[in-house]
């Protein structure tokens, strides 16, 4: 058996071994240092409850492809909330920003369509909806229900309010004459200020069509309104009858107003009756105080300048005089008011109630108030009247509740008391010290006078004993006689009383058609230059009425002539003619002349000024203006001068500055008169029909 030693050496070697640990290290190292280069940022997203989330399973998405994956799910401290832990591919990390958006996808059904179908198989992801606020950001609030419209959608985002809720709800369509161009994203309760907002989207390009004067109103379902007139139903598309939804448009007599910018705040009306009876948005308040009994005003009673509505009553401040420091005995009862800028037609923008608010107090320096007016006798309602009042009292400006106070006046009783009151104080005002003894000296004047007359009576009764005077009274019989005779020359059996009697039917005549004149000038006032049907002359319904005024103004003259120029019957009793005799002849009826001279021309080159419905617009026409000159034994009457004289001497006339018209004149007046053989003081009379010249 041999003996085996072992070999033993000094020297170290590399053992093979240690090349697979050594790998394994930088291995190792290589892939925590990857780790940390590549890793993205861990966010956490709070949300009411984690249904349908599951940690290491749930996929955080963008456009369906996978960014990120919840690592933990977990409560807050408050035990209130879900806190969600993500991992984020470090590509995912410009995304976070303030305003992005997470939300749960699972399957929906919703008013519109159903959602997330492809949820049911894969299970329920976290969706993301990146922001472009300020980069940084980790900690996130969950959205409960997925917006309908992305962050970076084109479009206007708009807000809308209401008292009520009504029928709209999140993913009702808005329409714009029954086309949908956006939709309602959210709908939300502010309980400040007690009032529905709804977050509404509009699609690119139709947010064009969305201005400052933009109105929007419900069109959910059907709208029926009976009236005298019948009854009218108004409906929207399908989808907003059996969905709901929301119209907008720009009603007439508004400007276009501005294109409408995100964010923009609207008011939606219940319905477009409603919209029509208060379409404008932006109001300036004011309070207007009242010491009479209010009652019969209502919140909504109009307030009217001179009958022209201006604006609303909003509301009684009953509550805020009781609960304010302003309760005092018999302190005036506040009421607020609004003025819409829109009804003066200066445009419906936040920008003029400033500019209402400065015109108002400017008002009140010269006399604006506010007064109590019965609108409605039957029911006793009443609205809110400014005027100007040029002697009211000046007040100071003063506020209430930070609204700028209208003084206001008394009305009806209260104004007739405060007139009695100031008649009081005139009267109080008078001398009547002084004033009594002047009437004093007045009576004792009087009485030295009652004394002069008693004398004078006394002197004529001694002048009535005479035998003289006796004498008159068979005097007094014969020309009594004589008037009897005379007055029967003017019986209708005499030819004076024929004459009479044919004046005073040409007078009747005459007054009807001046009847008829005025019935047709009320239903058209533009008759004078215009006939109202196709004539059958060419002859101006002008010169048809001057002719009947001209008529009617010759029977006056002729008759009041008539009445002058009777001869006078005989006085005494040596010239009467006998009793037995017959009446003498009626007097031959004076001459009477009737002359037309052309006192002017006005040529038009569109008549259409003088038209209220358009039928003369582009019609030219040239207008006459004559005079007419009577001549009567009773004196000459010229009736209108014409334009004036001067327009003669021009050689083509006179054109009036800022008026469409070519006024001319053949001659003068004096040189019409001198043909006739007068002058201008020959005219005794003269009248005019017109002061247009």
């Amino acid at each position: 058996m041999s003996e085996l030693k072992p070999e033993i050496s000094s020297s170290r070697r590399f053992n093979a071994i240690w090349i697979v640990p050594v790998v394994a290290v930088v291995i190792g190292i290589y892939m925590v240092v990857h780790t940390k280069l590549t890793e993205g940022p861990q966010i956490t997203i709070s949300f009411t409850s984690a249904d349908g989330i599951e940690a290491g399973k749930t996929k955080l998405r963008y456009r369906d492809v996978d960014i990120g994956i919840v690592e933990s799910v977990g409560l807050s401290e408050s035990m209130e909330n879900v806190l969600v832990t993500v991992k984020l591919d470090r590509a995912a990390t410009d995304m976070l920003r303030e305003d992005t958006r997470f939300w749960v996808v699972t399957a929906r059904i919703g008013a519109g369509a159903i959602t997330g179908l492809g949820t049911i198989l894969s299970g329920a992801y976290i969706q993301i909806d990146p922001g472009s606020g300020k980069e940084g950001a980790r900690n996130f609030t969950g959205l409960e229900v997925p917006p309908l419209t992305p962050a970076d959608a084109p479009g206007v985002r708009l807000v809308l309010y209401s008292e009520d809720a009504g029928s709209v709800s999140a993913g009702d369509a808005i329409v714009y004459h029954g086309f949908k161009v956006g939709r309602i994203e959210s709908v939300s309760f502010d309980s400040k200020d007690k009032q529905v907002r709804y977050d509404a989207f509009v699609d690119a390009p139709y947010n064009d069509l969305v201005t400052t004067s933009t109105r929007f109103w419900n069109v959910s379902g059907i709208s029926v309104d009976a009236s005298a007139a019948g009854i009218r139903v108004s409906t929207g598309s399908l989808d907003t009858i059996l969905l709901g939804g929301v119209a907008f448009d720009t009603l007439p007599g508004l400007p276009p107003g501005d294109k409408a910018e995100s964010g923009a705040i609207y008011k939606l009306n219940a319905s477009y009756a409603e919209l029509e009876e208060d379409p404008f948005q932006y109001r300036a308040y004011f309070i207007t105080r009242f010491t009479q009994s209010l009652r019969g005003l209502e919140p909504g009673a109009p307030v009217e300048y001179r009958g022209i509505e201006i604006g609303r009553v909003q509301r009684i401040l009953i509550k805020e005089l009781a609960l304010g420091r302003h309760v005092a005995r018999g302190s005036a009862i506040p009421v607020l008011i609004y003025l819409e800028p829109g009804r003066l037609g200066v445009g419906d923008s936040p920008e003029l109630i400033e500019f209402m608010q400065k015109t108002v107090r400017q008002g009140m320096e010269v006399g604006l108030r506010a007064s109590l007016q019965t609108g409605n006798l039957l029911t006793g309602a009443l609205y809110v009247s400014l005027d100007f009042y040029p002697d009211a009292q000046l007040v100071e400006a003063e506020e209430f509740e930070g609204y700028t106070v209208i003084p206001s006046i008394p009305s009806g009783l209260g104004r007739m008391e405060q007139q009695v009151a100031a008649l009081l104080d005139k009267f109080n005002a008078l001398p009547l010290e002084t004033t009594v003894g002047e009437v004093n000296r007045v009576l004792v004047g009087l009485d030295k006078t009652l004394v002069a007359m008693t004398a004078t009576l006394g002197s004529l009764q001694g002048v009535l004993d005479q035998d003289s005077t006796m004498a008159l009274t068979a005097e007094l019989n014969a020309t009594l006689a004589e008037l009897r005779k005379a007055l029967a020359g003017l019986s209708p059996d005499s030819a004076m009383g024929d004459s009479l009697t044919s004046s005073l039917y040409e007078l009747n005549r005459t007054l009807r058609n001046i009847e008829e004149l005025t019935r047709t000038l009320g239903k058209q006032p533009n008759a004078l230059l215009f006939p109202v049907d196709v004539p059958a002359d060419s002859i101006p319904a002008g010169v048809h009425c001057m002719k009947k005024i001209l008529l009617l103004a010759t029977c006056v003259v002729l008759a009041a002539c008539s009445q002058t120029h009777t001869p006078p019957a005989a006085t005494t009793a040596d010239t009467a003619a006998p009793a037995d005799s017959p009446a003498p002849a009626a007097a031959a009826a004076p001459a009477l002349k009737l002359y037309a001279m052309n006192c002017g021309e006005l040529e038009f080159a569109d008549v259409d000024m003088f038209a209220d419905d358009g039928s003369m617009k582009g019609v030219a026409r040239t207008l006459a203006d004559p005079c007419y000159l009577i001549r009567h034994p009773g004196g000459d009457l010229l009736w209108d001068s014409g334009v004036p004289d001067a327009v003669a001497d021009a050689p083509d006339g006179v054109r009036p500055e800022g008026f469409p018209v070519h006024v001319t004149r053949p001659r003068k007046l004096v040189d019409e008169l001198a043909e006739l053989g007068l002058s201008p003081p020959d005219i005794e009379y003269l009248s005019f029909s017109h002061m247009h010249f």
